[in-house]
């Protein structure tokens, strides 16, 4: 047993020996291709870690990351870069995570387009690539595109553009003037060349002087022309000093921009506010009385929603407030609405409650004639019931009052202290008494039918004392 355990550790061991031994392999296959093709890198490397591939292009670009599985194993394919020049170049990968191998290198032959090798294009011609790309980066500061490429390589060897990078750059040069585009990114690739690190550079207004420029044919113009010029000492300076008055005047712009919305919004808060006064003075006009307060219960009988001897109130479980309401109550609250300090408006006269007290009373106090019709009414029982409310305590609320606007009434009369209906109401009335009519079977005075639900008395009666009334309909 014992020998079967080492024979079986020996075992593993060479196995872990040998995966490891294998750990520094990488390979293409095909070990050949043509720009845009793709490869497979293929090879070994420690268990479960990670390895990360980088293509040499004139820099290291970074093409992926490939999980090496158990057994020590890994596959990774990429795409050969259009824009890559022909010709050998160098794959490198090593450890990502967790590291434990070393950095390796593979070889690549990198052909032309099989396409752009007709006999007597460019593309048949050898350093046909490096010519376009070189030319592109003179005249743009880019590389071209894998269209732009397969273009020139389909063009003819002997074109005399086609000779040196000058030429062809030449030729780059005035198609741009065609570009506005191309202009603009160019100019922009060069600035951000010469003024590598700064945080201004990137200003449109920077892009346009230096499109001017590079237009001009400053040091030949084009990218690498521009370029050129940007460094020199004096137009460094230049553009500087121009990205700075560029800063003060966008700080200035900036600036009343800010002090336009500030006084747009200060317009638009004294608007909220002439708004918000407006509506709380409508408000108020329509449920505040003169006094600045709610009218609750207008039209009944009593201070409020307190009622009077002989008509009392009673609280409803709705929230509402049932109590008496007459046609003199009615006429009294309209007609303190409008007059404040009349005739036991303001509860600062002695209270009048005994009819007697009434017969000397001087009728020429504004609201005393009202007043002795509601007394007399409710003496009379020529009342009925109402539910008023339900009442709440927030400002600027529908339910904090009775609307109190000022609106047409009914016609009635009133009588003086012998009893006689010689006076006729016109103090008008509210929306919240004008709500209020006498049901079917209320009795009311003679005059008072317009208050009647139904505008009709069913029948009529007449006594002493009392004064003559009907029954509403």
């Amino acid at each position: 047993m014992k020998f079967a355990f080492l024979k079986l550790l020996f075992g593993v061991l060479c196995w872990f020996t040998a995966v490891n031994a294998s750990a520094a392999t990488m390979a293409f296959s095909p070990s050949s291709a043509t720009p845009g093709q793709s490869v497979t890198i293929r090879g070994n490397a420690q268990p479960n870690s990670y390895m990360s591939f980088y293509l040499w292009q004139g820099k290291w670009v970074h093409m992926g990351v490939a999980k090496v599985n158990g057994r020590g194993q890994y596959q990774h394919g990429i795409v050969i870069p259009v824009n890559q020049l022909p010709g050998s170049t160098t794959l490198t990968g090593g450890c990502d995570r967790p590291c434990g191998n070393g950095w390796m290198q593979a070889r690549l032959a990198v052909t032309p387009p099989s396409g752009s090798a007709t006999p007597g294009n460019l593309g048949a011609r050898a350093g046909a690539n490096e010519l376009v790309v070189n030319s592109y980066l003179v005249a743009f500061g880019r590389r071209p595109s894998n269209d732009e490429l397969n273009y020139w390589m389909s063009q003819p060897a002997n074109a005399p553009m086609l000779a040196t990078v000058e030429s062809l750059a030449a030729a780059h040069l005035g198609w741009l003037k065609t570009a506005p585009a191309e202009q603009r990114e160019t100019a922009r690739r060069a600035l951000g060349e010469a003024f590598k690190g700064a945080a201004w550079w990137d200003q449109e207004a920077l892009i346009k002087n230096a499109v001017v420029d590079m237009m001009a044919g400053r040091e030949g113009g084009g990218y690498r022309g521009l370029l050129t010029y940007l460094r020199q000492p004096e137009v460094n300076r230049y553009y500087a000093n121009l990205a700075g008055n560029v800063a003060d005047a966008q700080r200035a712009q900036q600036e009343a921009q800010r002090a336009q919305q500030e006084a747009q919004r200060a317009q638009q808060e004294a608007q909220r506010r002439a708004e918000a006064e407006r509506a709380r003075t409508t408000w108020a006009a329509k449920f505040l009385n003169k006094r600045g307060k709610p009218e609750r219960c207008f039209g009944g009988i009593g201070p409020g929603c307190d009622g009077a001897p002989l008509a009392g109130t009673q609280a409803q479980s709705n929230g509402t407030t049932r109590a008496h309401v007459a046609v003199g109550s009615i006429l009294h609250d309209n007609c303190c609405v409008r007059n404040p300090d009349g005739f036991m408006c303001g509860g600062n006269q002695n209270n009048i409650a005994d009819p007697g007290q009434l017969v000397g009373m001087n009728d020429g106090l504004a609201c005393a004639k009202e007043w002795r019709k509601a007394v007399y009414n409710t003496r009379d029982n020529r009342k009925w019931l109402f539910d008023f409310g339900p009442y709440a305590d927030a400002d600027l609320s529908e339910r904090y009052g009775d609307d109190i606007t000022p609106t047409g009434g009914r016609q009635t009369r009133m009588s003086d202290g012998a009893g006689r209906f010689n006076y006729i109401y016109d103090g008008g009335e509210t929306p919240s008494s004008r709500r209020l009519c006498a049901p079917a079977g209320v009795n009311l005075d003679k005059d008072d039918v317009q208050f009647c639900c139904s505008g009709q008395f069913s029948r009529q009666w007449a006594a002493p004392g009392v004064g003559d009334w009907g029954v509403c309909r």
